[in-house]
């Protein structure tokens, strides 16, 4: 997992997330079918809010594209009092719902300055 981040305004996010794609996407014979990437005050998903990509305008990001273009200048706070300084990247399918929050690609956010928020 990894973010580039674009934007020097604090506070805010721009930039693109990049992850892998799962080594066996087949789970209960049935493929995962997209990803929901979030940002959260913390690694257990707290205050989640979902990012969406500037290209398709939309939140779900289909199996096989592993990228998101962060919706320029959102919000790093989410939810009043509770800024985001995770990101993370869940694998939705369709037997088993969203990937449980334990097993998810996650990261620290930093500013652009590289200075934990």
């Amino acid at each position: 997992l990894a973010f580039s981040h674009s934007l020097a305004t604090p506070g805010r996010l721009a930039g693109l997330v990049t992850w892998a794609p799962p080594s066996d996407p087949n789970l209960q014979g049935s493929p995962i079918t997209r990803y929901s990437v979030y940002i959260a005050s913390d690694e257990h998903g707290s205050n989640p809010g979902l990012l969406w990509d500037i290209d398709t305008e939309y939140y779900h990001i289909h199996y096989g594209t592993n990228q998101l273009n962060v919706w320029h200048n959102t919000n790093r706070l989410y939810s009043v009092g509770h800024p985001a300084f995770w990101l993370l990247v869940r694998a939705y399918h369709p037997k088993l719902g969203l990937q449980p929050t334990d097993v998810a690609a996650k990261m620290i956010l930093y500013d652009y300055t590289f200075q934990p928020p």
